[in-house]
């Protein structure tokens, strides 16, 4: 039984400490309308010539994975406890990230929509307790605290990521209207703003 949770503490660690840009998959910005075609083949994100992928996760989260590996190395023993901390620490942070990305949103989308994301913000995260209780026990023995603490901590990196995309993509859009309005002097009111999308499930 030790050697079996050893084993699932050690795919764990390989799991959490894997890029997580890359599981994320967050789309790329569009590119501009007028952009003159190159004849190359499109790059992806991480492609030569595209945005570099930026890992979502902290850098106090990777650093206190490292060192938790470190000492467990050290130490040839498993500290299940140590990893743990690191997982719920950062949960907090990307739940920091989530609320911060969330007032963007808010900030930039109209009032009959505020609502909605509220209401579609509290279903995910009751959707998140069901999926990770689902996956394993928050309160259970190591590795099932340890596989909860980590799919929370997933959920909550890509959800910040979607609304963090959403709230960039809508302040394009109002920087794109609002340069229109200015250069375009006959009919003004012939044009209506950019309809905020329906917030991110």
């Amino acid at each position: 039984m030790k050697h079996l949770r050893s084993l699932a503490l050690t795919m764990l660690l390989l799991a959490i400490t894997l890029p997580v840009a890359a599981q994320l998959k967050a789309p790329a910005p569009p590119p501009p309308a007028a952009a003159p075609a190159t004849g190359g083949a499109p790059q992806g994100p991480a492609g030569a010539g595209g945005p570099p992928q930026v890992d979502p996760l902290t850098r106090e989260f990777r650093e206190c994975i490292q060192k938790a590996q470190t000492a467990m190395q050290a130490a040839k023993a498993d500290d299940p406890g140590a990893i743990h901390a690191c997982l719920t620490a950062e949960i907090k942070r990307q739940d920091s990230r989530l609320a911060n990305a969330t007032q963007k949103v808010l900030k930039v989308i109209p009032p009959e929509a505020r609502k909605k994301l509220e209401t579609a913000n509290a279903d995910w995260r009751r959707y998140r307790g069901s999926e990770c209780g689902f996956m394993a026990d928050e309160n259970g023995a190591p590795p099932a605290n340890l596989q909860n603490a980590d799919c929370r901590l997933r959920m909550t990196t890509l959800r910040a990521a979607d609304l963090d995309n959403l709230a960039s993509m809508l302040a394009r859009q109002e920087a794109a209207f609002k340069a229109q309005q200015e250069n375009s002097p006959a009919a003004p009111t012939a044009v209506s703003p950019p309809a905020a999308p329906a917030a991110p499930k």
